[in-house]
């Protein structure tokens, strides 16, 4: 039985504390609602960027070699289904809907976002 968790989950980026857990949080920022961000596009690619440097066990290696130079030439790149559940190797093009899925089929904490997180 799932239970309801109070708001307590904040931004990294702006701050904000009006979140239930790790996957409102992505979401919030992914989708470019996140007032300290400069749009939709610059938010994705600032968590993708996280995550390839600071959790890359989330990403899918078929598309997300860890050693490939391409972001050093766009930083803005974020490849297609650029996430991985590392429980059943489903594969997502957001980082929100992989922490939901974690969340919901596995019944497991999504990954977490550190208290700050750097904007490029």
């Amino acid at each position: 039985m799932k239970m309801h968790n109070d708001r307590s989950a904040q931004c990294p980026a702006c701050g904000e504390q009006r979140f239930r857990g790790a996957t409102g949080v992505a979401i919030h920022f992914e989708s470019g609602g996140c007032s300290a961000c400069r749009g939709q596009d610059n938010a994705e690619a600032a968590l993708y960027q996280f995550v390839r440097s600071n959790m890359p066990n989330y990403l899918n290696r078929a598309v997300c070699d860890v050693n490939d130079v391409t972001y050093l030439c766009d930083p803005s790149h974020v490849p297609p289904q650029a996430y991985q559940c590392r429980y059943c190797d489903r594969t997502f093009n957001k980082f929100g809907s992989l922490t939901q899925h974690i969340e919901d089929k596995h019944e497991r904490n999504g990954p977490t976002l550190p208290a700050r997180l750097m904007l490029l």
